[in-house]
């Protein structure tokens, strides 16, 4: 009030910054490539314009606390001291600067209609809340549990729907670009807790802005839809993986490599890792079936007798019974020796050429055998390494062998 003209100045300045800087990173930035229905800026201009407009309003807010007002009588009368002038270091070529983000919105006053009003997108009232509640997951983000408690206790309460300034900020920095501040497991482990302290409201809420970010899905940056995938299985292994899976039947009418589509194969994907294929069966309903992950078993196809016309077939059978009888690498040599090579009449004397279907015989057999667990596979592996050496000493052979590993494992992505 005392210092109006020297304050129009130093906004002047900051005005002319702002419009002259490039912005040529924002872009790289944005959660989604469009912008409704909330526009995505650049921290600095909306800071500038929550400024501008606590300006219009006579430089008065709501949400900041002053204690100091219940002993106004005493200030008013005490000695009032000179700050003296503060000069900003210099550059150089060590200084670190905070790094340029674009503001994260997800809601607006329309999303809580019965709840108190949320501060508008250019209020500095927003500014005040989002910049207390990220100081909070800061300064606690390594305990959980003291985090959510300081969020929902965050004063003032009764006057903002804290709920979805809560969601907001997290989601905000769980989806920050390039990374987020904070390993994003901890997100999802925060998320949990606040759940289980406000059972009646939070999980609501997040439910909301799930299905918000869903149906953005079409225009949201890669990266965010990973974190996205990986966030949502998470939180459903904690919730017995309850959802209304019925209300995204939308995805099903799309092509499957659309955004949505993928989405939803992806985290069912993610959600069996966290429990059984049968589960993740039972949850969805049957019209969602094209989007199941497939049964993570061993594709054998000798194992099967209505494939004893396969060539190969039988000397599948004699390699079983050898390497459960504990068979040297000679053993299974003798034993492929038998098995023809389509790639040419007659087999040199070692047998020991390029041979696709010696390759396919011997790796099926091994790592049906072994598919009881990692380490029965590894095992095997490491048992009869001289005998992949050897049958793989071409280029062809190296090639031939991934691909019948692909084979048998191709629905069990871990493996």
């Amino acid at each position: 009030e005392k210092k109006d003209a020297e304050m129009d100045r130093l906004l002047s300045q900051t005005e002319s910054y702002l419009k002259r800087r490039q912005k040529i990173h924002v872009p790289m930035l944005q959660v989604w490539t469009a912008d409704k229905p909330h526009p995505q800026e650049e921290y600095l201009d909306c800071l500038w314009s929550q400024i501008q407009k606590l300006k219009k309003d006579r430089w008065q807010e709501r949400h900041i606390l002053r204690p100091y007002l219940a002993f106004d009588s005493i200030l008013c009368e005490a000695l009032q001291h000179n700050l003296p002038p503060f000069t900003p270091p210099p550059h150089t070529e060590d200084s670190v600067y905070p790094m340029p983000r674009v503001i994260f919105r997800m809601f607006d006053y329309t999303d809580d209609p019965e709840g108190p009003v949320m501060p508008g997108s250019h209020s500095v009232e927003r500014f005040v809340i989002e910049e207390n509640l990220h100081c909070i997951i800061k300064s606690h983000w390594k305990e959980r549990k003291t985090c959510a408690a300081q969020l929902l206790s965050y004063p003032g309460n009764n006057k903002i729907p804290l709920n979805y300034h809560i969601v907001e900020v997290i989601f905000a920095e769980l989806f920050q670009l390039p990374s987020p501040p904070h390993i994003e497991v901890m997100y999802t482990t925060l998320l949990i807790e606040l759940c289980k302290l406000q059972p009646g409201s939070l999980p609501q809420v997040l439910a909301q802005a799930t299905e918000m970010l869903y149906m953005r899905l079409d225009t949201m940056n890669t990266t965010c839809v990973d974190r996205f995938i990986n966030w949502f299985s998470h939180h459903l292994s904690n919730f017995q993986f309850r959802w209304s899976w019925e209300d995204w039947s939308d995805c099903l009418t799309q092509d499957l490599e659309k955004p949505k589509p993928k989405f939803v194969r992806e985290v069912l994907e993610k959600c069996m890792r966290l429990s059984y294929h049968q589960r993740i069966i039972d949850i969805v309903p049957a019209s969602f079936s094209v989007l199941s992950p497939a049964n993570p078993v061993c594709i054998y196809k000798y194992g099967d007798e209505s494939n004893r016309s396969l060539p190969g077939y039988t000397v599948a059978l004699c390699l079983t019974i050898a390497i459960k009888n504990k068979a040297s690498n000679d053993e299974i040599f003798s034993i492929l020796k038998d098995v023809p090579n389509p790639n040419q009449d007659d087999d040199d004397d070692e047998g020991f050429t390029f041979n696709p279907l010696k390759i396919e015989v011997f790796v099926q057999t091994l790592l049906h055998l072994a598919a009881k667990s990692f380490s029965h596979s590894f095992s095997a592996l490491a048992k009869f390494h001289e005998v992949f050496k050897t049958l793989a000493e071409s280029d062809e052979g190296k090639l031939h062998v991934l691909r019948v590993v692909y084979e048998v494992w191709k629905n069990h992505p871990q493996v």
